[in-house]
């Protein structure tokens, strides 16, 4: 049963590779993936990239995120994802970031290097506007075997690379409700081998609203008690993703979350983490006045390390004698 449970995943993998030339919005950060990947109008970390690169453009800090995923545990051939993702904060320039994204099987992988940038548009006392894009490098290979060997899509070779754009804004107001728009593989690159394969456009949108205000009085040991709802279309087939997002004193993070859409889609997810919060002085060069006009500006900054961990379970076949996927993330702000 595990071989037979084996076979049809990989074989799932590789004709939806074929077919759709993957690079499926992949699911990267623990805390994203326990919302059900309802993260479009948070984006409030590095990996948010990967969701909607406008998020991007309302961190104040330096960012370090790793991750590690195991899919499809209890199966006999592994099947795992990883990434890497950096960014930088500059005052008078907005935010860089680089990040690595990598999907492995037995037969199959893709990787995709993305270079981000993402700043404020436009900025009022209780509204503001980011915007961000991403370039990414898409490549995939097949490993060679009596299969590929004389298949003839293989026949002019095992792997395929390519170009990408994605672009996304998010919303802001009163830094309590957040709305979100992204616009991902806009260019739709053909990563097919033989034939024409284009990777489709994904629209995501979503709206997230903070109650941490309203709850204040009464919980005053939330510092974040979020609603999150995220649509998604790709290829005319919708997904949508509600997540909640919590915060405890600072330090103990609390997600979960619940999607669905066509093809029998269904899955629910769970996720937890925590925090630690290191102050220290610093101080910054920033712009005043006119282009050669700066002034030094002492700051207090807060290191932060974070460790998160997610589950997720689909409700339909696909997780049938498994036990689920599994998501393990480190951080650093700094």
């Amino acid at each position: 049963m595990k071989n037979r449970i084996k076979i049809v995943i990989l074989m799932i993998l590789i004709f939806s590779t074929s077919l759709f030339s993957a690079f499926d919005g992949p699911q990267v950060g623990a805390r994203a993936v326990a919302l059900s990947g309802a993260f479009c109008a948070i984006s409030d970390n590095v990996t948010g990239i990967y969701y909607n690169p406008g998020g991007l453009g309302q961190l104040d800090n330096n960012q370090l995120f790793a991750s590690f995923f195991s899919l499809y545990h209890n199966i006999d051939d592994y099947i795992y994802n990883g990434s890497l993702n950096i960014s930088l904060f500059n005052i008078n320039l907005g935010v860089m970031a680089l990040g690595w994204y990598g999907l492995f099987t037995e037969p199959y992988q893709e990787n995709t290097i993305t270079f981000s940038y993402g700043n404020r548009i436009l900025g009022l006392k209780d509204h503001r506007l980011y915007g961000g894009m991403n370039m990414k490098i898409l490549h995939k290979s097949y490993k060679e075997n009596d299969y590929t060997r004389f298949d003839p899509v293989f026949s002019s070779g095992l792997s395929k690379m390519g170009l990408s754009f994605d672009i996304g804004f998010l919303y802001s107001i009163f830094n309590q409700l957040n709305l979100g728009l992204a616009f991902l593989n806009v260019n739709e690159p053909d990563m097919g081998l033989e034939d024409e394969s284009r990777v489709p456009l994904i629209l995501q949108t979503g709206i997230a609203y903070d109650l941490k205000t309203l709850l204040l009085r009464r919980l005053k040991w939330f510092d974040r008690f979020r609603l999150t709802v995220n649509g998604k279309i790709r290829e005319k087939e919708y997904r949508i993703s509600s997540g909640l997002d919590l915060l405890f004193l600072n330090a103990i993070n609390i997600n979960s979350g619940y999607s669905m859409g066509e093809r029998r889609f269904e899955q629910v997810s769970f996720g937890f983490g925590f925090q630690k919060n290191y102050n220290y002085p610093s101080s910054i060069e920033k712009q005043v006045g006119d282009e050669d006009s700066y002034e030094i500006v002492e700051i207090e900054k807060t290191l932060r390390i974070i460790v998160n961990y997610a589950f997720v379970y689909y409700l339909n076949d696909a997780h049938l004698f498994t036990y689920g996927n599994h998501y393990i993330e480190v951080g650093i702000t700094f």
